[in-house]
């Protein structure tokens, strides 16, 4: 703490334990680009900036709570303004249908609450926050402008996707100081994607369906080795007519694993391309290279995707840049977990994974 309150980074980085990986890559950031908070947190990966986000969020919440508590506010009680949340008969709360307090309903939706079929609200200021009228929208909206923020300060920016939150390409502006830095920035991500994947995967199997074969059109979905495996162990052996039709949850599973293994492609600075360079070094070009006629062939052959990807690949570029001290080592459970890591990609990667007859 006094050396980070002195401003010796430098001091402090020799202090920290090399457990402490994403704590380590702020503070380099910091050495080299002194005075950029936003820069440091922004090293992180999506999910744990977005942490931060909640843990904003939380403490605007504590303080909107502790302001209406010390006027004196009721918190069981709806006020002109309130926002309510009606619970349906299982006791859920139904977050569509909010209701705001007026004049005209007041009494209504206090005996609502008062027979426990709907709460009183506080806003978790956000980046699409409405703040409500009355007394409690005043408190809402002085700690708002106590703190200087509005909706958009909310937003983690991200890189073009394609599908739902995919953050699989992870943009560094200034390079790792080590391997193992960018070997725990790359390998957490996939793996527990993975995991969960799993998870999904095993329930979906349990809920779909094995019809017969009816006929040979429409779109399939590719087989990675991991589902082939599932399959057998939760359905059991299939016949030559026999097909499984995917659950939701079975699907979301594969489309899960499907993000895991573009995911670990070893190319630039998408995940398997951090990994990759971490292990390898400047060796991960040559691989990213051979990789790339690869999935040229597949595309020849199968799906036509691979030529976005191929093309993706030329405008990220395939190499992975250097980092500010390459001899350090990764460690032999580091290096492990990089063969798990291969062996992931191994049972997620479909070459085909949409097939359309």
């Amino acid at each position: 703490r006094s050396l980070s309150e002195g401003g010796d980074w430098s001091s402090l980085l020799k202090e920290m334990p090399e457990s402490m990986s994403f704590e380590r890559i702020m503070v380099e950031h910091i050495i080299s680009s002194p005075g950029d908070w936003a820069g440091a947190i922004d090293k992180l990966p999506k999910n744990l900036q977005m942490m931060f986000v909640h843990a904003y969020q939380s403490y605007l919440f504590n303080r909107m709570l502790s302001e209406r508590m010390r006027r004196g506010l009721p918190l069981t009680k709806p006020i002109l303004g309130d926002v309510v949340i009606p619970l349906d008969s299982n006791r859920n709360p139904q977050h569509e249908n909010p209701v705001t307090t007026t004049p005209g309903n007041i009494d209504l939706v206090a005996r609502q609450v008062r027979s426990g079929r709907a709460f009183v609200t506080i806003s978790l200021f956000g980046s699409e926050s409405k703040i409500p009228e009355g007394e409690m929208g005043d408190i809402e909206r002085s700690v708002i402008e106590e703190e200087g923020i509005s909706e958009k300060d909310f937003i983690v920016p991200g890189l073009p996707h394609f599908v739902g939150t995919f953050g699989a390409i992870i943009r560094m502006r200034a390079p790792l100081t080590d391997r193992r830095a960018l070997f725990d920035i790359g390998v957490a991500g996939p793996i527990a994607g993975f995991v969960v994947a799993v998870i999904a995967l095993v329930i979906g199997l349990r809920l779909s369906t094995v019809v017969p074969i009816q006929g040979n059109y429409g779109m399939h979905l590719g087989e990675p080795l991991l589902l082939q495996f599932a399959s057998w162990v939760v359905i059991g052996p299939l016949g030559p007519t026999a097909d499984v039709i995917l659950h939701p949850v079975g699907f979301a599973a594969w489309f899960g694993l499907f993000i895991t293994s573009l995911n670990l492609l070893p190319i630039g600075q998408l995940d398997g391309g951090h990994v990759a360079y971490a292990l390898l070094g400047e060796r991960q070009r040559s691989v990213a290279v051979a990789l790339v006629p690869i999935l040229m062939v597949f595309g020849w052959l199968g799906w036509k995707g691979w030529f976005l990807w191929v093309g993706l690949a030329g405008l990220m570029g395939l190499a992975h840049p250097p980092v500010r001290n390459p001899g350090r080592a990764l460690g032999a459970t580091r290096v492990l977990i990089g063969w798990i890591a291969l062996l992931i990609f191994a049972v997620t990667f479909s070459w085909e994974p949409f097939v359309l007859r």
